[in-house]
């Protein structure tokens, strides 16, 4: 079936994206009707975004301007008319797209935009080509058809977007001929965050170092322990594949800032981390989550400490990458802990460099990149590379140093690899932290040897102890945070095709120190967090989602290994074809 809509205005042969000609008060439409689009106008006189026309179907020739009788669509080719008479107006949609035709012609006068459809990001601007062939005169006036919030359009085609989600449509109209117009499709993409009406049972943040959540094989959502207005909380909530959120089984110790990990057989893995909430006395236990219940383990490790990145290795075990003894004290002890071997405890070998609130990231040769933390109160932006051995202690080598060390900043893993570094602590003395920095890097991974850093476009605002996430768009979320002294509600999205950033629609309440998972429908939730960063500070129990857009990837793993595969049915679009009505079926966008 061919997606044809048409309608007759003029006495004049035209293939176009509109009606017929633009009137001042709108577009003809069938007989007097007049809809506000030119790509509302249905061949049964009713204002609509599109109708779908049968191979053979007889089109209403509803004016009266040459009298002609009706035509019928062939779709053997993209567009074949066969009408008894000439044909006024036909405007076509490709079978493969449903990408209007953008250009408008009669005689030797047309009118192009370019390009015909474009993304942008909610308050950005993007700048739009009208060509006119055919008239001395090449200017064009250019207009938006919506024209409540839909954003502004300057004398030169500059569009800015309006701060809201929406597809909005562009219209040049030749100064040489104003009946000859050309349209782009705008979408406008603003990001949205909605309010759970249910909470955490327990308003809390400082849930994990580095803050993320962990996402079960099944589709859950597991939100572990945390700091409370008072103390430390050993609750566990879960968000379920079906979109509820409840209390589950709660831990055996309460932990703050404690390691995790999600094991190979899906069970979950947590480690360490401080027992008040004035982060000192950290733990060497450890326990694992079955996916129902939490089992103390009989082993720990050799010094108690947290935050401390727990990274899963190519066999299965887990790797130990130092972490905080006291505030003013950090382990370079690497401890391997054997699931297979009932959870044993062995050394692994040793940092060149003290650290905590650092990151510990898989390579893919794997290799474990240890990047930035702080090294007893001053921060480093110093990396390391660590080689496991399945016998013994694994080498240690120095790593290509980042430009800033990131402490309380955040890191993900871009589709193609590369390790996305995003704020944190400004400077690299133990001041460091008075305000956040708005910097961004890119480590790109290199087998077997260090990676090279680059720098990326900067964030619009600096913070420290936001939360941070690789979308399914194959873009990166960065949300609330610190600016030093307040929490934000501010939220940006990095987009690795460009190397910028882009403010989206903001959190409905400021928080900094949150957690941040991804669920299965694609969609992002972000979960409790403070309002400073004081022992004592007010804690949230709020819950928010947001919605980054159609998938372009159905399987999305982050930085920590984890993956979660969006549910089958999900509409994605790859951008590897033109197909359109691509869905997301066993972790794979296709038709």
């Amino acid at each position: 079936m061919m997606r044809v809509i048409a309608v007759w205005a003029i006495p004049l042969s035209v293939i176009a994206v509109g009606c017929g000609s633009i009137a001042d008060t709108g577009y003809p439409c069938a007989l007097d009707k007049t809809c506000p689009s030119p790509l509302q106008c249905s061949v049964d006189n009713v204002c609509v975004d599109g109708v779908a026309i049968p191979d053979g179907s007889t089109l209403q020739d509803g004016a009266s301007a040459d009298g002609g009788p009706d035509a019928t669509v062939d779709a053997s080719s993209d567009v074949t008319v066969k009408p008894d008479a000439p044909v006024d107006v036909i405007v076509v949609s490709d079978v493969t797209s449903d990408v209007p035709v953008t250009t408008s012609e009669t005689g030797s006068v047309s009118v192009s935009i370019t390009p015909g459809t474009i993304v942008v990001p909610g308050l950005k601007q993007t700048t739009l080509i009208a060509t006119v062939t055919g008239a001395t005169d090449k200017s064009v006036t250019w207009s938006i058809v919506e024209t409540s919030d839909s954003g502004s359009v300057t004398s030169g085609g500059v569009y800015t977007a309006p701060g809201k989600n929406g597809e909005f449509h562009v219209v040049a109209k030749s100064v040489a001929d104003p009946s000859r117009w050309a349209t782009a499709t705008v979408t406008v993409w603003y990001g949205s965050f909605t309010t759970l009406s249910s909470s955490l049972s327990v308003g809390r943040g400082l849930f994990a170092s580095p803050p993320h959540s962990l996402s079960a094989t099944d589709g859950r959502v597991l939100f572990l322990g945390g700091v409370t207005a008072t103390g430390t909380s050993a609750a566990v909530d879960i968000y379920s594949a079906t979109g509820v959120l409840a209390a589950g089984t709660s831990m055996t110790t309460a932990r703050v800032l404690p390691g995790t990990v999600l094991l190979n057989d899906g069970s979950v893995l947590v480690v360490g981390g401080y027992t008040t909430n004035t982060l000192t006395s950290p733990v060497a236990t450890m326990e694992a989550w079955s996916g129902s219940a939490w089992t103390a383990k009989s082993t720990s490790l050799a010094v108690a400490r947290a935050k401390s990145p727990l990274v899963r290795g190519t066999d299965g075990r887990v790797f130990v990458m130092g972490g905080e003894i006291s505030n003013a004290s950090n382990s370079n002890a690497i401890d391997v802990i054997d699931p297979a071997q009932g959870f044993s405890v062995t050394s692994a070998g040793l940092l060149g460099l003290s650290r905590s609130g650092h990151f510990g990231v898989a390579l893919d040769d794997g290799r474990i990149l240890v990047a930035g933390g702080s090294n007893g109160g001053t921060i480093t932006a110093s990396t390391e590379i660590f080689k496991p051995s399945t016998t013994g202690a694994g080498t240690t080598s120095s790593g290509t140093s980042l430009s800033s060390g990131h402490y309380r900043g955040g890191v993900a893993r871009l589709p193609n690899a590369t390790l996305l570094f995003a704020g944190g602590c400004t400077g690299t003395g133990s001041s460091g932290c008075a305000t956040g920095s708005t910097a961004s890097e890119l480590y790109a991974q290199a087998t077997n040897q260090p990676g090279t850093v680059s720098a990326t476009g900067a964030m619009s605002a600096g913070s420290i102890g936001h939360a941070m996430i690789l979308l399914p768009t194959g873009r990166v979320l960065v949300a609330g945070g610190l600016d030093g002294s307040n929490a934000l509600n501010r939220a940006e999205v990095y987009d690795p095709a460009t190397g910028t950033w882009s403010t989206m629609g903001p959190l409905a309440f400021a928080r900094c120190d949150a957690t941040i998972g991804l669920t299965v429908d694609g969609k992002v939730i972000i979960a409790g967090g403070r309002v400073g960063q004081q022992a004592g500070s007010t804690v949230l129990a709020s819950v928010e989602l947001f919605d980054p857009g159609k998938p372009k990837m159905c399987r999305v793993c982050q930085f920590d290994g984890s993956c979660v595969t969006i549910k089958d049915g999900t509409p994605c679009d790859d951008d590897n074809t033109a197909t359109s009505g691509e869905k997301c079926g066993g972790g794979v966008c296709a038709p």
